[in-house]
């Protein structure tokens, strides 16, 4: 039964994948309600995207700690090691406070290219099974892999939450406290492999972590001279309010939250905020890749949609699944097509 079920997920029907988002998404919603009718006096860390700048810029590479890779393990032959920094901006739970970068290499950074790996809401020990065989492939094609831990995630869970619980079962505060504190760990990432000599600089970002860097491509870069070398965005959360104040099963969240006080008009405002289709093209649209998911309910086609029309994107992969069975698919063929024609056509910092 276990491999028929497998099976079953593995497929192209979209009643299967449709279900299983929603499944998720009734979970999650569930999560959220407890918290939802809280007051929370807390200021919110930010209202615009202005403000979310200032909050996150950069006053240079962070101070770093080597520690072991521990538990993450990923292939013989190469450097693995674990950098721990702290994190200019806390959470009301101190577990996340210290970002955490995962570092497998084959020589010193900077020697080779880098892709920086930014996961999604609720990465997993089991997700990072399944990403294995993306992230060897990408080591197999002699690039360097930093794979960032998101806020409220792998060891940066609170004791007693599964990894990612925390972004929604916590304060309405605390959740746009989470989009700062990844935003701003993400900012000093780059800034450190920078500074650490790397010129070419790629992105695999998935969900909300490509919210993340392309929050990042929009403050510390242009189309001119992006922060990133070439970005790929799998399942891609473009516009929050898609999830949290569209989808029905969040109507019960969205109610408490009124009646605790806050403002889901001010909430869309800043949510709209973050939607990169509403700026201008911040990386060079030959640049840009798009992994979709054909059933994908949490992050749907219309703001994906509307975001490729905005900067121009024609690399777009549709495949036959949904946000939570998109790593069932034939992502490590089309991701190693994809690295190798980035890798072609990739400029460094030393040749702009």
């Amino acid at each position: 039964m276990r491999w028929l079920g497998l099976l079953i997920v593995a497929s192209g029907c979209a009643t299967v994948h449709t279900a299983l988002d929603v499944q998720a998404i009734e979970a999650k919603a569930v999560l959220a309600t407890s918290w939802a009718g809280k007051v929370d006096r807390t200021p919110w860390p930010f209202h615009t995207s202005a403000e979310l700048e200032t909050v996150t810029r950069p006053a240079g590479p962070p101070v770093v700690t080597r520690l072991p890779i521990e538990g993450h393990h990923l292939a013989e032959g190469i450097i693995e090691e674990q950098l721990v920094f702290r994190s200019r901006r806390s959470l009301r739970y101190l577990e996340s406070n210290y970002a955490r970068l995962y570092v497998y290499r084959h020589g010193e950074l900077g020697e080779r290219p880098v892709q920086l790996w930014v996961p999604g809401l609720y990465v997993s020990e089991l997700a990072l099974k399944l990403l294995r065989p993306l992230l060897l492939d990408t080591l197999s094609q002699g690039v360097d892999v930093v794979f960032f831990v998101p806020p409220y995630h792998l060891e940066r869970t609170p004791s007693g939450l599964g990894s990612g619980d925390a972004v929604l079962a916590t304060l309405l505060s605390d959740h746009l406290g989470v989009i700062a504190q990844g935003v701003a760990d993400l900012r000093d990432t780059v800034v450190l492999l920078r500074s650490r000599g790397v010129r070419t600089l790629g992105v695999f970002a998935g969900s909300m972590g490509a919210n993340f860097a392309l929050q990042v491509a929009r403050f510390d870069g242009s189309a001119e001279r992006p922060a990133f070398e070439f970005f790929t965005g799998m399942i891609p959360l473009v516009d929050w309010s898609a999830l949290l104040l569209e989808r029905p099963e969040f109507e019960g969240v969205r109610a408490k939250l009124a009646q605790a006080g806050a403002s889901l008009e001010a909430l869309g405002a800043l949510y709209r905020e973050l939607d990169p289709s509403r700026v201008a093209a911040t990386l060079r649209p030959s640049s840009v890749s798009v992994l979709a998911a054909r059933f994908d309910q949490v992050t749907p086609a219309g703001p994906r949609e509307r975001w490729q029309s905005a900067w121009t994107i024609t690399r777009v992969h549709v495949v036959d699944r949904g946000h939570a069975t998109m790593l069932l698919s034939d992502l490590p063929s089309i991701a190693h097509e994809l690295l190798a024609e980035d890798l072609r056509n990739g400029k460094g910092r030393d040749s702009d």
